[in-house]
């Protein structure tokens, strides 16, 4: 009687041990997808009327810089082009996305290449593996030359994606769809709609 009074409390304790545990564990992964990881929030605006510049001018506000954004970007998407390789002499047609600011928000994906300090230069330009196999057999190419519209380009990041796509850097114009990557995904819904609201969406 004795021993199976002793085994029943043991078992309760090592449940109630357990219990404890999974709890502790799962507030840890609560906190950490909160908190500790940033969260990219994306909105459709096609027809809207939104311009690069707006976006521009809203970043500079006390209201971009004090939101906890890592980045912003606008972008949209240009009528396909030949693409050529200045080296290769080879051509594809591609997709060509104009991007006001970080690209990487625009294709987020594994960086297979890219060229060191290149990020943000004026004539820079990301191209997707399928592009870069296409125009050079290669996706280390961070560095290559290309040609899309009569503008030449240096490709300072190859993104892993098998469609051919080109990415080329914008001022001004028209933007279909605006990313933002938060710090955390706490309030990451609101402060989107709030960018959105300023953008006179």
């Amino acid at each position: 009687m004795m021993k199976q009074t002793i085994r029943k409390t043991i078992s309760w304790v090592l449940q109630g041990f357990m219990a404890a545990t999974a709890l502790v564990m799962a507030a840890a992964l609560a906190w950490h997808y909160f908190f500790g990881v940033p969260c990219r929030m994306e909105a459709d605006c096609r027809g809207r009327g939104v311009e690069a510049e707006a976006l521009k001018q809203w970043e500079e506000t006390e209201e971009g810089r004090s939101m906890g954004i890592r980045a912003i970007a606008g972008w949209r998407v240009e009528e396909q082009e030949i693409v050529s390789s200045v080296s290769t002499g080879r051509r594809q047609r591609s997709r060509v996305t104009a991007v006001y600011g970080s690209m990487d928000l625009v294709l987020p994906g594994k960086i297979l290449d890219m060229g060191y300090g290149m990020d943000g230069q004026e004539g820079y330009c990301v191209v997707t593996s399928g592009l870069a196999s296409c125009l050079f057999g290669s996706t280390a190419v961070s560095g290559e030359c290309i040609r899309a519209g009569g503008r030449y380009f240096i490709i300072g990041k190859v993104v892993e994606n098998q469609e051919e796509m080109l990415l080329i850097p914008m001022d001004e114009g028209s933007v279909e769809y605006v990313a933002a990557k938060f710090e955390t995904a706490v309030g990451a819904g609101e402060k989107m709609r709030r960018i959105m609201e300023a953008l006179d969406f």
